[in-house]
């Protein structure tokens, strides 16, 4: 599909998404890039997003990540569940499990919620 070598001491972000933009180019469709831990990171997820495909990588071990920040909201109900992804907005969509709390309702933290 595409390829690059570079010196071991260049940061493969400095390259990747030239290298989705050439595969791209190449006739092949792109919805998900998988990554290593090493693409968690801003530039990289956003210009992703910005070309339509969604990255994939396992999170970087940072101070958000220490403090939970990833994980589902909780509220007085239990721990909320995925319930879709909305690409538009290039957000994810959570439910309370009993449908009682509503995120709309309550912006971006449910009244109740102790993440």
């Amino acid at each position: 599909m595409a390829w690059t070598v570079e010196m071991a001491k260049d940061a493969e972000t400095t390259f990747a998404l030239g290298l989705l933009d050439t595969v791209r180019e190449r006739g092949f469709a792109v919805a998900n890039a998988i990554m290593d831990a090493g693409y968690d990171n801003g530039p990289i997820h956003d210009g992703c997003m910005d070309r339509g495909i969604c990255p994939v990588t396992p999170l970087r071990q940072t101070t958000g990540v220490a403090r939970g920040d990833h994980k589902p909201r909780v509220c007085e109900h239990g721990e909320w569940t995925f319930a879709r992804t909305d690409y538009k907005r290039q957000a994810t969509k959570w439910r309370c499990p009993t449908g009682e709390c509503h995120q709309s309702r309550c912006g971006s933290r449910p009244t109740g919620c102790t993440r």
